[in-house]
Formats: structure tokens, C-alpha cells, sequence
């Protein structure tokens, strides 16, 4: 499972760490993978569910943690999301990872100012971090400061003319103003850069 994870054959390492839990059900790398490939199919329940079961057996394995929190989030269960990054980042304050999530999941859940908060402190330690600053960038945007929202998804643009966040942050910014032109404009740019992006999967 591991060899063919490595090479991308994503089918391949399906069926080999299934192969490994009927086996040993203790196996925490399998059960995590699959998580992983469950959230990829959008089975947020059923990788939530593998991601519980390995933490039966290895409660405190970090990895295992932020991916609980993360799917969480992804599952609407915002309050749970928060609550697993906090825990998780009192044991593992340097991971930024989590603190990005943890950003995230704030602002979908309508709790803004700490959502800035959370995206400043990752500014703080890395004013070149383009992430938070496309994180700022959207908090402004659903808070309704356009302007705002816009001069940063430029300044993130200004760095890396691909970045698949601020191309898809403008698109929605100008679809709410009404300037539809240049919507489309970006999000035709946004669709190319996630193409690239698909292209090359990152391998966790």
C-alpha cells in the first residue's frame, strides 16, 4: 500500500490497505489513508469513522488529530472542528497546518474576528505566507469589505499569479458586485490553475 501511495496509483493503495485492516485491524497507517481517500470521494462520514477507529489504537498520533479536525470542519460540524484543533495545537503549537484549519473552520463559522486573529498571528511569524493573507482576504469578502477583500486577493496575486485561493476569492468577490466580465475572467484562471494543481496530487 505504502509503495503504490508513493508512486500515485491511488486504486492500487485503496485495495492494499484494505487488504491490511482485514488482517490487522490495529493498522493505524491504513486506516488513515483510506480516511484520507474516503474525504477525496467527498465520504466525509465514512473517513471520519476510519480516522476514530485508528485513534482507538493510537489516540495521540498528530496526523491522525488534525485530519478529525479537519474533516470535521469540512462536514459542518464547526464547534467539533475547533475544539479538535485547540487540543491538538496545546500538544503542537508549531504546526501551522492546523492553525490555518483552525482559521478556516472559525470563519466559516461566522466567528470573524477570530478568524483575523488566527490569520494575523500566521502573518506575525511570516508576513510571506500567501495563505493567510487569502484567508484575510475572504474573511473581508464575507464580511461584506469588497474593497478590502479585493486589495488583498491583488497583493496575494501580485506574489504568485496562480494561486488557485485568490483567482477563486476575486471571481466571487466580482460575481457579488455584479461585474460578471471580470468574474468569469478569473475564475477561467482559477480553473486552470486547479487543473495544474490536480496534476500533481500532493502525497501525504
Amino acid at each position: 500500500g505504502d509503495s503504490a501511495w508513493a508512486a500515485g496509483d491511488f486504486v492500487a493503495a485503496r485495495v492494499a490497505y484494505q487488504r491490511s485492516l482485514a488482517t490487522d485491524s490495529t493498522s493505524v497507517r491504513a486506516s488513515y489513508r483510506l480516511a484520507i481517500m474516503q474525504s477525496w470521494a467527498g465520504h466525509l462520514d465514512s473517513a471520519l469513522a476510519l480516522l476514530r477507529h485508528a485513534r482507538t489504537v493510537e489516540p495521540d498520533d498528530p496526523d491522525v488529530r488534525f485530519s478529525e479536525a479537519q474533516f470535521l470542519g469540512w462536514n459542518g460540524r464547526y464547534a467539533a472542528s475547533i475544539a479538535r484543533f485547540d487540543t491538538l495545537l496545546l500538544q503542537h503549537p508549531e504546526r501551522r497546518d492546523a492553525v490555518l484549519s483552525r482559521a478556516q473552520v472559525l470563519a466559516w463559522a461566522n466567528r470573524f474576528a477570530e478568524a483575523d486573529s488566527a490569520y494575523s498571528t500566521l502573518l506575525q511569524i511570516n508576513p510571506g505566507d500567501l495563505q493567510a493573507q487569502a484567508g484575510l482576504a475572504q474573511v473581508a469578502a464575507w464580511r461584506g469589505d469588497f474593497a478590502d477583500a479585493v486589495r488583498r486577493y491583488l497583493a496575494v496575486l501580485s506574489r504568485d499569479s496562480t494561486n488557485a485561493e485568490a483567482l477563486v476569492g476575486l471571481a466571487q468577490v466580482y460575481h457579488w458586485q455584479g461585474r460578471e466580465r471580470a468574474a468569469t475572467s478569473y475564475a477561467d484562471r482559477a480553473l486552470a490553475a486547479l487543473q495544474l494543481r490536480r496534476l500533481a496530487p500532493t502525497v501525504i
